[in-house]
């Protein structure tokens, strides 16, 4: 085996390390924004049934103001009544006050109504707003224990970055560069083992000579269909 594959490999395995770190990192503030959303969400809700609540309050004291003017009209009716001596303008009255007393009993309906879904409208806001208080308490343990995540991922990442270098000064800068241009065209890894003939990266067969230099200590030796560097563990 080549004298250098042993510092590549924990190379690799540092790099691998400081990748997943990095996007943990990258995720962690999405997750935080995602948490943001359902508590705006969960807030938003409960103004609106706080807000449709007090639209059914605000409709039903516009009955009632309706009703009074109604009951002042059949007092005014009432009132020209006493001062009227013909029987035309006294029936007429009459169906107006029996008109304004119909439209009362609608009102006083529609009161009732509204009375009833004001009450049924007030025990949700209040479990709404129960259920609120509860979901903004685990949003800010949820918070809390996302900060202090992204918190130990930062000192596992500074002390990963650390080893990466540490374990790059153990390679030569010849091989050092070629590992990154592999890693850097195939994304995932650069090095890798052969498993029974094969690549350990592409899965190809390797040819019998790629398989007896890499049992070698001469040279770094490459798959000869993907690039990635190959090493035996036989």
């Amino acid at each position: 085996m080549h004298v250098e594959i042993e510092g590549l490999l924990a190379l690799q395995s540092y790099d691998q390390r400081v990748s997943a770190i990095e996007a943990e990192l990258t995720r962690l503030p999405n997750e935080e924004a995602q948490i943001n959303q359902r508590l705006t969400a969960q807030t938003a809700r409960f103004e609106d049934l706080k807000n449709v609540t007090r639209q059914i309050e605000a409709d039903r004291k516009k009955l009632d103001l309706e009703v009074q003017s109604k009951q002042q009209l059949i007092g005014k009716y009432k009132g020209q009544q006493l001062q009227t001596r013909k029987n035309e303008e006294f029936a007429a009255l009459n169906t107006e006050i029996e008109r304004a007393q119909n439209e009362i009993t609608a009102l006083e309906d529609q009161e009732l109504e509204l009375m009833s879904r004001y009450e049924d409208g007030q025990k949700q806001v209040a479990q709404e707003q129960a259920n609120l208080k509860t979901f903004e308490t685990q949003t800010k343990q949820s918070k809390e224990n996302l900060h202090k995540k992204i918190t130990t991922l930062e000192a596992e990442l500074a002390q990963a970055k650390q080893q990466q270098t540490d374990a790059e000064k153990k390679v030569s800068e010849e091989t050092l560069r070629r590992y990154r241009r592999i890693l850097a065209s195939k994304k995932d890894v650069a090095i890798v083992p052969i498993v029974h003939g094969n690549c350990g990266g592409c899965h190809m067969k390797l040819t019998f000579q790629t398989v007896l230099s890499s049992k070698g200590t001469e040279q770094l030796v490459a798959c000869e269909n993907c690039g990635r560097l190959v090493y035996s563990t036989e």
